[in-house]
Parts: structure tokens; sequence; C-alpha cells
């Protein structure tokens, strides 16, 4: 009887150091990608990442994803964590996602219904509490270059509160960064101090403006991307002192063709930092 009470409170101070990094119920999960309507020569189908910026391993399993009808839901499987300051991709198809993505390991699903252009996102734990929602759009202030124009729809900081238009951008890396950090969050702060830049007008029919005003002396490189990253043209490759300067694009591509309408992206690339601009070239 003595050695069967020693067993069992070995036992519970072993399952006790076993999981007390591993948070059962937490408000801290936070909604922080989506992919609503990908591009079709790219299609994933539709996919949400969550992010766990807490210092312990989170444990959601039972929990539920939403979408703006309380009859249509997913329930996280038995033993899904979300490991600390790590993400967490819930996925509509996996032959879709992982032929687009096919180095992305931390994925669960699939789930059976689809996300809208105008819709929401919402997680609930296991006791039935909403932990986050996100009511997103397809048009100003949202982002319309998310509605199957391959970008995905990131949030800039986990800190920011993600009800908001303004505190998301569309990726700047085609097709998301599910699984992995947001490249919303290396863009436009990259840098200002150093230089100004001001593009117009936006959107634009034939030339675009650029003027800068650069603080420091170093190489400087003005390049335009189009939304699937490729390279259009380079404006600008050369040593500059500080000061203001003003140059601009054309429309053209790098071999003088005429580029079609759309949304493109201003780099520029200063010793101290890069900044991305989008632009987009209407008729």
């Amino acid at each position: 009887m003595k050695f069967q009470n020693i067993f069992v409170l070995f036992f519970a101070v072993s399952m006790f150091f076993s999981t007390q990094n591993i948070a059962a119920q937490s408000d801290e999960v936070v909604i922080n990608e989506i992919m609503y309507k990908s591009l079709k020569a790219f299609d994933t189908n539709d996919w949400i990442e969550l992010y766990n910026p807490s210092d312990a391993d989170l444990n959601i399993s039972g929990w539920l994803l939403k979408d703006d009808k309380d009859t249509r839901h997913f329930a996280f499987p038995a033993n899904t964590i979300i490991k600390k300051r790590d993400f967490l991709v819930i996925i509509e198809s996996k032959n879709k996602f992982t032929n687009v993505h096919p180095g992305i390991e931390n994925y669960v699903g699939s789930f059976t219904f689809g996300f809208g252009t105008d819709d929401m996102v919402r997680i609930y734990n296991s006791n039935l509490q909403i932990v986050d929602s996100v009511n997103y759009k397809s048009k100003s202030p949202w982002y319309p270059e998310t509605d199957s124009l391959g970008p995905s729809l990131e949030l800039i900081s986990h800190e920011l509160d993600n009800s908001k238009a303004q505190s998301w951008r569309p990726s700047y890396v085609m097709h998301g960064t599910p699984g992995r950090p947001n490249s919303a969050t290396h863009t436009e702060d990259e840098g200002i101090d150093d230089m100004l830049l001001n593009v117009f007008p936006n959107p634009a029919i034939s030339s675009i403006n650029i003027e800068f005003d650069t603080q420091v002396d170093g190489d400087l490189l003005i390049e335009v991307y189009d939304v699937l990253g490729n390279k259009v043209k380079t404006i600008l490759e050369n040593y500059m002192q500080s000061g203001y300067y003003n140059s601009y694009w054309d429309g053209l591509d790098e071999s003088g063709n005429p580029t079609p309408t759309g949304i493109y992206f201003i780099k520029v690339k200063s010793p101290n930092g890069i900044l991305n601009t989008k632009i987009v070239k209407s008729n």
C-alpha cells in the first residue's frame, strides 16, 4: 500500500513536469495570415495561419475554426500543438497546398468549406469562447490584390489590432508565407529614417514619378517588380551622395515593351535599409 502511494505520487509529479510548458488554454493565439483566394496558376485552395506569441507551447486540441457561418467549422484534432513563438497553418486541401508549398510541415486539415472574398475568420477554444476573429474585405481599406492575384493577407505585427485593415498588408512574397514569418513585417519601415520616398501619381496611367531624399552617401538601387516577384526594370543603380533626387518609371520593361495594367512594387535599396512601395498601373 505504501509502495502504491509512492508510485501514484511519482506519476503525478512526472505528469506535472512533463506538461507544465504546454498551455492547455490561452487567449494569446493570433490569426496571422489569410489566403482566401489564391492565384489560379498556383492554386493552394484556402488556408489560415495562426501564431503563438507566448513562451509556452499551446495545446489547441478541440478548438474550432469558423467562417461567418456557425454551421461550418473545423475542429482541431487531438494533440494539436502550436509551439512557442511558432506558427500553425490550417489548410483546405493537402494536395493543392503541398504542391505549392512542399517544404511546409506545420499544418493541419483539411477543412471542408472555403472562405469568401468578404468573410470572417474566427477561432474558438474548447469552451466555445471566442479567441480571435478577423472580418476582412476584398476592397479598400482592405487590399484587392489579395483577391486571386497571388499575395496573401499578412498581419504586420502580432501586437497590432488584427481587426483593423491598417494592421494588414498584402504579402511581398507570392503565394504568401505559410508556416514562417510574414514578409510584410520587413517592408515600408525598414530604413525609413535614412531615406524619404514619394511615388506619384498612384494609380498611374503612364509614367510614375519617384522622388527620394537620401540622407547618407552610398550605393542606391531602384527596381520595379511585378506581383509574381519578377524584376520588371532597373530604374537606377549608382553611387549617390546624400541629397534630393527625382527619377521616374516610364511603364516599360527592361526591353522597352509596355507593361500590362496591374500591381507593381517599387523597391529601393540604400546602405541603411530597403523600402517597398506598392503602385497600381491602370488604363
